[in-house]
């Protein structure tokens, strides 16, 4: 990045270039403690949420968190981990970095807004507007990402977990109330937007409180061009793999309604539970293992496979789990007019390992500075995608959904590697992780050998 180190601001300091061991386990503590927190208080309270709602209304609100997630790309425009990156590699000049970035997530929130606003007309589903538009609040405070950035990059992950989880309580309590008061989903979808704002004022309060008020409003013109210059590549890249994870459920709503919608939307929840922490191991190694890619690319290497062969593990067990009690979590969880989940569940879980394996992939083409490759990728299976559900949806409903999605993760996240220059060795390094189920067994103590990050 074309910026001066001795430009203004230039002696605002972190006080680490680079987590310490023993800071990394410290921030993979507390984010996994957050999020198993976070996770097992939604999966309580989202449980009684499906059963009180019923099908076709969690249909309604699984399409409206869907549209919201699909404008978050605009909100963040790959910023995130660019931020972090340049933040990491350039401590001194961290605090223009910071008020940088606070400026322009600010303005993207406001543009995700209005994309979440134009999205309902544009399906024709008026019923949907009232819901999104009070999800699409939490936009609003899209600036206090820039101040979780500036965490991660000195290796105080930990710090945001803590604000997380008293967010979350006190979002889960409202869920709540609105189910013993009987609300519907336009209440629901206010205690959501609710955890992001108690967030949201709780990191500021933070920042003010560690003397980084001063920095949020200043900002560098030079910076924020190179910062867009650089998030470009990655922009697209994340927009393609949010068409990946989203454009089913809002293309079955749209196709086949609120009914096969809610079945879908209920059944991709229990799916997705194995892949809430691996954004989590993911950008807790980012900083670290960003500073070494030039300077050691053996270790470098070396941890990316270690980090496949784990996620493998996982990747491959789950679908084995669902299959066997899939049909019996289902009905014990939302009840019997929820059956339908079951075969839906199996199929979509079957994705689990190359979204996995995509996760990774992803992180590893951001540090070598190639994200346009995964943008590719990304974008074919998602018009894979949508050629798949425009064929099957209409036959086979939120099966057809969850058939599409599976073989376009594994044309994007998995088969697309090998077409990429330079990433051969990753994509051996993907196929060679299939065995891991088995290796691990014999080698899984060099394999956390290689995951502890020196």
């Amino acid at each position: 990045m074309e910026i001066a180190e001795t430009s203004e601001g230039a002696g605002v300091a972190l006080e680490k270039q680079s987590p310490r061991r023993g800071e990394l386990r410290k921030s993979l503590s507390w984010l996994f403690g957050a999020q198993f927190a976070r996770l097992m208080l939604g999966f309580i309270v989202g449980t009684l949420l499906a059963r009180a709602l019923g099908v076709a209304e969690y249909g309604r609100l699984s399409t409206a968190l869907g549209i919201t997630s699909l404008a978050a790309f605009f909100a963040e425009l790959g910023l995130r981990q660019v931020l972090v990156k340049e933040m990491a590699q350039r401590p001194r000049i961290a605090g223009p970095l910071m008020g940088t970035g606070f400026r322009l997530l600010c303005v993207l929130g406001l543009i995700a807004l209005v994309v979440c606003l134009v999205t309902p007309w544009v399906m024709q589903r008026m019923d949907l507007m009232v819901p999104t538009l009070v999800l699409s609040v939490v936009f609003i405070f899209n600036g206090h990402v820039a101040i979780y950035t500036r965490w991660d990059a000195c290796g105080e992950a930990w710090r945001a977990p803590k604000f997380a989880i008293i967010a979350s309580v006190v979002s889960n309590a409202a869920k709540v109330l609105c189910l013993v008061a009987g609300f519907g989903v336009v209440a629901m979808c206010g205690a959501i937007v609710l955890e992001c704002f108690v967030s949201a004022a709780l990191v500021f309060w933070a920042a003010w409180r560690m003397g980084w008020a001063s920095d949020l409003r200043r900002s560098h013109p030079i910076a924020a061009r190179a910062l867009l210059a650089r998030a470009a590549p990655h922009f697209i890249a994340q927009s393609g793999a949010l068409l990946l994870l989203r454009l089913d459920q809002i293309m079955l709503n749209a196709m086949a309604g609120n009914e096969q919608a809610g079945i879908y939307g209920a059944a991709t929840r229990l799916s997705e539970m194995i892949f809430l922490f691996i954004p989590v191991i993911v950008a807790s190694y980012l900083p670290r293992l960003a500073a070494i890619e030039q300077s050691n690319p053996a270790v470098f290497r070396r941890t990316t496979s270690a980090l496949l062969q784990v996620l493998s593990v996982l990747g491959l067990l789950a679908p084995l789990g669902w299959w066997i009690f899939g049909d019996y979590l289902v009905r014990l969880i939302y009840g019997r007019e929820f059956a339908a989940c079951g075969p839906v569940l199996f199929i979509h879980c079957l994705s689990s390992l190359a979204y996995l394996h995509g996760q990774v992939r992803s992180f590893v083409l951001v540090t070598s500075g190639h994200a346009r490759y995964g943008a590719y990728a990304a974008f074919a299976g998602a018009a894979i995608n949508i050629v798949l559900n425009l064929w099957w949806i209409p036959h086979y409903g939120a099966q057809g959904a969850a058939w599409a999605t599976a073989v376009a993760y594994y044309v994007a996240w998995f088969a697309g590697t090998f077409l990429m220059p330079g990433m051969r060795w990753l994509a051996w390094a993907q196929v060679r992780s299939l065995t891991a189920p088995i290796t691990m067994i014999f080698s899984w103590r060099d394999t956390m050998a290689a995951l502890r990050v020196r």
